[in-house]
């Protein structure tokens, strides 16, 4: 359900990598060897993507793929759509997904329209997970995430998990029109 509910918003898929945003340093440690482990490529960001980072992010922010906007996000939230914005408009990037705390009831609508405004008319598939799957997230969240084109996939895991099956299909089908590779033969009786 998470992977077409991906492809329905986001027909093209990508054939690059992907980049993750995160406010959380234990998630980016997570991630890395979660994304190998499922075979969900983290792009190598390009040198501007970095610089144009190194703006806005606190001098201890570490830039690296998944980005840790740190907890300087949880008191501007803004962080979180400027680093949506830089790494949409990386050429290295082919998808981008931001796994985020909520936080306190108060505060989770205005850091999903803070993150959201970093997402302008990109054709990248991006995708908007928070942590703890049981744990109250207003509908509010979610509907201004998917008014503004994105999607929301409720657990970082089923999000990553989604990326790397939209990724390897975009991979697939780059490599069939190429004729790299063909769809196996069936076999003539069933």
């Amino acid at each position: 359900v998470d992977t077409t509910e991906i492809l329905l918003r986001f027909p093209v898929a990508p054939e690059r990598g992907n980049a993750i945003i995160t406010n959380s340093g234990a998630f980016k440690s997570y991630a890395i060897d979660f994304c190998e482990s499922i075979g969900l490529e983290l792009s190598e960001l390009d040198p501007r993507t970095l610089a144009a980072a190194r703006e806005f992010l606190p001098s201890f922010a570490a830039m690296e793929n998944p980005l840790d906007t740190t907890a300087q996000s949880i008191k501007d939230p803004s962080i979180l759509g400027k680093s949506l914005s830089v790494l949409l408009a990386d050429e290295n990037v082919g998808s981008v997904i931001a796994a985020v705390i909520p936080g306190p009831p108060k505060a989770v609508v205005p850091r999903a329209q803070a993150l959201m405004a970093g997402l302008t008319g990109t054709e990248k598939p991006c995708v908007v997970s928070v942590f703890g799957d049981e744990s109250p997230v207003p509908p509010e969240f979610a509907q201004i995430v998917r008014e503004r084109g994105a999607c929301f996939i409720r657990s970082p895991d089923r999000a990553l998990r989604a990326m790397a099956a939209v990724t390897a299909h975009g991979r697939l089908g780059r490599m069939s029109h190429e004729g790299g590779t063909r769809a196996p033969a069936l076999p003539e009786s069933l």
